[in-house]
């Protein structure tokens, strides 16, 4: 006897059994072949007199029945003692790391650093039996991935574990395999790092294995929906919005930030280009392991030092000091003040070592994050609270801020976000002062030299204020007089910046100290494309506060400005420097520039023009890295002279 099903019964069971195909099962998409060979072969030995290295190829996986052959390197320290390890994840733009690895190795960490893309391919096929690659590069069989903008992320007739992501899991995973596996290591001390596209990939890996007992992510934050639904993340862009659901579940490690269990450390600039901090609350608050947070207020796609990697490692896989507790944040009503609005702060925050430094970080831009500027202030300390005013111009948004505080071992922790809400009528009512980011200089000849008091002195309009962006006016500002005579040219530069000077030591970076860059460029024909660079009459001068206020003063000739502080300069100019009443950094610099020093061919005459560019570089006061620039004719392109702006001798 046949039975008869009803259509609704039919109905229903056809719905959830569609359900059920559709369902996504995470445990089952990333399982890793655990039952595959790792079959890793030595390709290249080293031996330095404290640490082991070499080169490898493992097998992270098998695809459509080919080896996924992964190149890497590996370091150690020298020592017969059981070892912490590190799996180190590098960008997109990277690949395997040797002198990182070594790094590790030599601050007493075994470190795996492997190669996740196919960049360096030479569209050699690996197979089974096949001579082994010599050159540094991970062979994906058949796979290429020469198109970012879709192959990366997306599928291939559906196939979900195509994208290179997915091969990056792998390799990673099974990297940790092969760190667990070696005899010296201490498998429940491994740590895993990355950066930018590796920062993203470690957060992943954080959330589906729980191998790794320390996490540091760099130069990612996730949470990928609003940036995809507002078209601004291009790597996503080419996916359907069918496409993007079953990319998301897949691969936003967001959605996985619930399963983390290691200590986790996320470093980020507030503005950078990949890691949006607008996505961060979406899933901080889901992540129940310990954690902290470090921002900095510029659009650094930085936070390349180990060191502070180290420490993070070192305190939850080796007991050593820990960081500052995240710092909690309370403001009063924020006063009406005259194009801007006051907000009262007070930062409270503790930790296991005194707290040092407290700053305040703070913006009303209503640019897309990677686009904003961002203010930065130091903090007072009255009793354990460290207090201050923001003077907030409105530039159209809410107020964000954030703190960051430093203890006497030198961890940095930032608290999340703060939006401070605004009437819409006040930023309605908002009327900014402009900022001339490009002008034509003119500069007026004088008969004796300038002195500071000399009331001769002739503004260079219209280039006052300069600044990248309406909301950091108030807090740094910039004004420059010029004149010139036969014999040099004078240049007074007034800086407002509420910050302290912050030192440069020679050999560092420009950017890692307060500074004054200056551009110029002589040639005869300033736009003839057929001047060769090396032909090319260029001049970087830059000027850094030293120890005792002294100024040190750099000079490097030629389009290649690789911006490091040898404080050899042969240029001998007239420097004074005046400290501005009520502001920690603010100063006159003046300079006198013999012509024969710029170019010993130029000739000054009423009517002659040269490439003219000015920074003034505002570094973080609790790190080494840049914080804000005020930018006048492009000076920030180094290597792009024909981009600055010009000034023009006139009597």
């Amino acid at each position: 006897m046949r039975t008869l099903i009803a259509p609704s019964i039919l109905l229903a069971t056809l719905t959830l059994a569609t359900a059920l195909a559709q369902q996504f099962d995470p445990e089952q998409f990333w399982q890793e072949q655990t039952d595959l060979p790792l079959d890793p072969i030595i390709l290249q030995r080293g031996d330095d007199p404290d640490i082991l290295w070499y080169s490898l190829v493992y097998t992270s996986e098998t695809y459509n029945n080919q080896p996924m052959r992964i190149f890497a390197w590996y370091a150690q320290p020298k020592t017969t003692q059981k070892i912490p390890a590190v799996l180190s994840i590098h960008g997109g733009g990277g690949s395997a790391d040797l002198p990182r690895a070594q790094a590790f190795a030599k601050a007493g960490y075994a470190c795996l650093a492997f190669d996740w893309n196919t960049f360096n391919d030479p569209q050699q096929n690996w197979q089974t039996g096949d001579p082994l690659p010599s050159h540094p590069f991970t062979t994906y069989g058949t796979l290429r991935y020469p198109d970012w903008a879709r192959q990366f992320v997306a599928p291939e007739q559906d196939d979900w574990k195509r994208p290179v992501i997915y091969r990056a899991i792998m390799a990673a995973r099974r990297g940790l395999t092969y760190l667990s596996q070696q005899p010296q290591i201490d498998p429940q001390k491994i740590a895993a790092e990355g950066h930018s596209w590796g920062g993203f990939i470690v957060q992943l890996l954080a959330g589906i294995d729980t191998r790794p007992k320390a996490i540091v992510s760099s130069a990612a934050i996730l949470g990928w929906r609003t940036r995809y639904q507002q078209k601004i993340e291009g790597h996503l862009q080419s996916l359907t919005p069918e496409e993007f659901e079953q990319w998301e579940k897949r691969y936003d490690a967001a959605l996985y930030a619930q399963n983390i269990t290691a200590p986790i450390l996320i470093r980020c600039a507030a503005a950078d280009f990949f890691g949006s901090i607008d996505t961060l609350p979406s899933y901080w608050d889901k992540i129940k392991s310990p954690k902290r947070l470090q921002l900095l207020p510029a659009g650094n796609h930085t936070f390349g030092d180990v060191q502070t990697r180290l420490h993070w490692f070192n305190h939850h896989l080796l007991g050593a000091p820990g960081f500052p507790q995240t710092p909690t944040i309370t403001h009063r009503p924020p006063a009406p003040a005259k194009n801007a609005t006051d907000l009262p702060v007070a930062i409270t925050v503790d930790g296991p070592a005194p707290i040092t430094n407290v700053t305040l970080a703070y913006t009303t831009s209503n640019q897309q994050w990677n686009r904003r500027n961002w203010a930065q202030i130091p903090l007072q300390n009255k009793k354990n609270t460290w207090t201050a005013t923001a003077r907030c111009p409105h530039a159209g948004g809410p107020i964000r801020i954030f703190a960051s505080a430093i203890d006497a071992n030198g961890r940095i922790v930032s608290s999340p976000i703060t939006i401070v809400p605004l009437p819409p009528q006040k930023l309605a009512q908002a009327q900014m002062p402009g900022c001339t980011q490009a002008a034509t200089v003119h500069i007026k000849k004088t008969t004796t030299p300038p002195t500071t008091a000399d009331k001769t002195w002739k503004p260079s309009s219209p280039i006052q204020p300069i600044a990248n962006g309406p909301e950091v006016l108030g807090e740094q500002q910039c004004r420059l007089d010029t004149l010139w005579d036969n014999q040099a040219l004078y240049l007074k530069i007034h800086v407002t910046d509420r910050t302290p000077w912050l030192t440069a030591p020679p050999q560092t970076l420009w950017h890692q100290a307060d500074s004054i860059q200056l551009r110029l460029r002589t040639d005869e024909k300033l736009d003839d494309n057929k001047i060769t660079p090396a032909e090319q009459n260029i001049l970087h001068l830059g000027w850094y506060p030293g120890p005792d206020r002294q100024i040190i003063t750099d000079a490097v000739r030629g389009r290649d400005f690789k911006g490091i502080i040898n404080d050899t300069s042969p240029v001998k100019t007239s420097i004074i420097l005046e400290k501005e009443k009520g502001a920690q950094g603010a100063y006159t610099l003046i300079a006198q520039i013999p012509w024969a020093l710029i170019d010993p061919t130029f000739t000054p005459q009423p009517g002659r023009s040269l490439k003219f560019a000015l920074l003034v570089n505002y570094a973080d006061i609790l790190t080494t890295e840049r914080t804000a620039t005020i930018d006048f004719n492009r000076a920030s392109e180094f290597s792009n002279p024909a981009s600055w702006g010009l000034a023009t001798l006139v009597e």
